[in-house]
C-alpha cells in the first residue's frame, strides 16, 4: 500500500510524500540501516517534543536500532512517509493484538511537522486495518505531555486513565473504531474539552453535566516555547503499579491560565464536568483550560495538603479560587503533579497557547 500525498488543505504548503508500510529488507545490512534511519527519525522527533518543561524524558528520545530490529522481529509492522528523495521523514509501528491494531512510536521529523504526515500514516495503518478485518485502532496517549487532545482530534476516544508505572505520569488508552468519521462535523464554538468527559458551557449553570460524552475538537494556536521550571524540587516517588482507575469522584484540581498567571481550584465531585462546572462561577473573564487533575476517592479534608505543594506567593482569590501568579510552565506540581502526591491522576492537559477558552460568566477584575 503506498499513497503519494501533498498536504492538506488549510494546512502550510509542503513538498509531497509517499506513506507505506514496508518490509523489513532481505539483507541483514539492510535491515540493519534501515532501523538506524528510523531510530535517528524517532529520537529526533521525540526529543525535545514536551511542550511543559521537566517531564521525563521520552522513551522515543533514546531510540536505538536495536529497539527497531526487536520489535520488528517480533512481528511489528512498520508504517513509513519518505521524501521524494527516499529519506525516511516520518514512521509508526503496529502491533496486532484480539482488541485491534495498536499504534506505536508515532514520529515525525521536526522540519516536516504540519504537513499532515501523522495523520497520513494514521489513515493508511486505518485502511489496511479495515482491509484486515480489524474493528479499531488503538494507543496509548501520555497525559502531561497534552497528547490525548491531539489524538482526540484524529478521531480517538478516550477509553481508561491509569497511571504510568516507569514514571511520575498519566496515560489514556484510546481507541479509534474504523468507519466513524475523525471528527463531529460541527462543534460548539466555545467548549470544555477534557478525555471522556466533555460539557458545553454557554449557558453553563443551565445545562446537564453529562459524565462521559464524545471528545470534541479544540482550537489550536501557536504553542509558545516553554521556559524552564523554577518551583521548588519534589521528592521522588516509587512508581506504582499502572492500573486502570476511574476519573472519580474525588477531588479535582482543575488549572486555568488568565493574562499569563496559572489559576487553580480544588473541588470534591462526582466527575471532572461537574468540578469544572463547580470552577466556573469564580473564574475572572478570560479564563482558558490550561488541565484537570484527580486524586481518586480523597476526601474534603485532603484540600489543603493539595494546595500546599503549590509554589510560594500562591494567594487566595476568594474562598475557591487560588491564584499562582507564575506562567504554569513554571510550577512543577502543575507540570508533573504525580512526582508531588503518587495518588494524583492527570486527566487532561492542554499545550502552553492552546488552552480552551471558556465561554462562562466570571467576576471581572474589579469584583
Amino acid at each position: 500500500m503506498n499513497a503519494t500525498l501533498s498536504p492538506q488543505l488549510g494546512r502550510r504548503p509542503g513538498p509531497a510524500y509517499t506513506v507505506a508500510a514496508e518490509d523489513a529488507p532481505g539483507t541483514s545490512a539492510r535491515r540493519r540501516a534501515l532501523a538506524e534511519r528510523i531510530a535517528a527519525v524517532t529520537r529526533a522527533a521525540y526529543t525535545g517534543s514536551d511542550p511543559l518543561p521537566a517531564l521525563p524524558p521520552p522513551d522515543g528520545s533514546q531510540e536505538g536500532a536495536h529497539d527497531v530490529e526487536r520489535d520488528l522481529a517480533a512481528g511489528q509492522r512498520l508504517w513509513v512517509a519518505r521524501d521524494s528523495t527516499g529519506s525516511v521523514v516520518g514512521a509508526l509501528r503496529t502491533a496486532d493484538g484480539d482488541t485491534g491494531r495498536e499504534v506505536r512510536r508515532v514520529a515525525v521529523l521536526p522540519g516536516w511537522r504540519g504537513l499532515g504526515l501523522a495523520q497520513a500514516l494514521l489513515a493508511a495503518v486505518e485502511r489496511a486495518a479495515v482491509a484486515d478485518g480489524f474493528a479499531a485502532i488503538h494507543l496509548d496517549a501520555v497525559v502531561e505531555r497534552c497528547l490525548p487532545p491531539l489524538y482526540e482530534r484524529l478521531g480517538f476516544v478516550p477509553v481508561r486513565a491509569f497511571r504510568a508505572g516507569d514514571k511520575p505520569l498519566t496515560e489514556w488508552h484510546m481507541r479509534r473504531e474504523l468507519g466513524v468519521p475523525a471528527a463531529p462535523a460541527a462543534v460548539p464554538a466555545r467548549v470544555v474539552a477534557f478525555p471522556a468527559m466533555s460539557v458545553p458551557v454557554t449557558p453553563l449553570p443551565a445545562m446537564p453535566v453529562p459524565a462521559v460524552s464524545a471528545p470534541v475538537r479544540a482550537t489550536s494556536a501557536p504553542t509558545p516555547t516553554p521556559t524552564a521550571a523554577t518551583t521548588r524540587t519534589p521528592t521522588p516517588a516509587p512508581a506504582p503499579t499502572p492500573a486502570p482507575v476511574a476519573p472519580g469522584p474525588g477531588l479535582f484540581l482543575c488549572w486555568f491560565v488568565c493574562r499569563k498567571q496559572l489559576l487553580v481550584t480544588v473541588r470534591r465531585a462526582p466527575h471532572a464536568a461537574a468540578a469544572l462546572a463547580q470552577s466556573a462561577p469564580v473564574l475572572p473573564t478570560g479564563a482558558a483550560l490550561a488541565g484537570v487533575d484527580l486524586l481518586p476517592g480523597a476526601t474534603p479534608d485532603e484540600a489543603g495538603a493539595l494546595l500546599r505543594h503549590l509554589p510560594a506567593g500562591t494567594e487566595p482569590a476568594g474562598a475557591d479560587l487560588h491564584v499562582v501568579g507564575r506562567p504554569r510552565t513554571d510550577v512543577l506540581f502543575h507540570v508533573l503533579p504525580r512526582s508531588f502526591d503518587p495518588r494524583l491522576m492527570s486527566l487532561t492537559r492542554h499545550a502552553p497557547g492552546r488552552e480552551l477558552p471558556l465561554a462562562v460568566p466570571g467576576p471581572t477584575e474589579n469584583e
